[in-house]
């Protein structure tokens, strides 16, 4: 199987000769990007055809889920370069992970197992948005919490920071939802991973952590929203009080 990770850093390298400024800057090969573009297809592929990604890429010296900041314009030098690999950019100043993510979940096919790995923590400048019948899994969050003392707030939420380990996704943008479910009548499977509000927001102006409020409008209302939909171990930290860690609208 091929080795995206020395794929993406071999032509995606800062000088024509990898480490040596001398050499001059080097700009990627539109053959080699689509021959990248063919290995990823072939490892999707070689996961059983089913639609289940595994893991996320490194690009270069930026790794994606390390729980920074990387802006795609730390990358790249224009968003239609961005969109070769991540098609769902809006912006340069997206974040890296939620270009990944995003990305993934776009070309998903319906029903298709997605999983967040390794298990990191992923930063997001925008919501996370489902639009149709999905599997998305994690590898567990962990809750941080003090050490048994009097206070009954350490029995039940977390209380020590950066408050959730494991599969996390964390929010950076001023009111706005981790994760909005978009669909009408879809299946939204959602497995083992935790949503945390970055500290400058947190409990002070965020959105929901998962907001499943159908678009599309029926009469007066909303159309069907999710059903039959299955979310288990998942933890959601720092929304403030005028939202909730899960928001539904059916």
């Amino acid at each position: 199987m091929a080795d995206l990770v020395a794929l993406f850093s071999s032509i995606f390298r800062d000088y024509a000769t990898s480490g040596v400024p001398s050499s001059g800057l080097w700009e990627p090969k539109k053959s080699e990007i689509r021959a990248l573009g063919a290995a990823i297809a072939a490892e999707i592929n070689a996961s059983g055809g089913n639609g289940t990604i595994t893991h996320i890429l490194s690009i270069g010296d930026k790794t994606i889920g390390d729980g920074t900041s990387k802006p795609l314009s730390t990358i790249f030098a224009s968003l239609l370069a961005a969109q070769v690999f991540f098609p769902s950019a809006v912006a340069l100043s997206d974040e890296l992970d939620w270009a990944a993510l995003q990305s993934l979940i776009d070309s998903a096919p319906t029903g298709a197992r997605i999983g967040i790995r390794p298990a990191a923590t992923y930063v997001i400048n925008r919501p996370l948005v489902i639009g149709g019948s999905l599997n998305i899994a994690g590898a567990g969050p962990v809750p941080l919490r003090r050490p048994v003392s009097v206070t009954f707030a350490d029995f039940d939420m977390p209380g020590v920071a950066p408050y959730l380990a494991g599969t996390v996704i964390e929010q950076t943008a001023a009111a706005t939802d981790a994760i909005q479910i978009t669909g009408s009548a879809t299946t939204v499977n959602l497995y083992d991973f935790g949503i945390l509000f970055a500290p400058a927001i947190r409990h002070v102006n965020t959105g929901h952590g998962i907001n499943a409020t159908p678009t599309l409008t029926y009469l007066s209302g909303h159309d069907h929203g999710i059903y039959n939909s299955t979310w288990r171990n998942i933890m959601c930290f720092g929304h403030d009080g005028n939202h909730y860690a899960y928001n539904f609208v059916n």
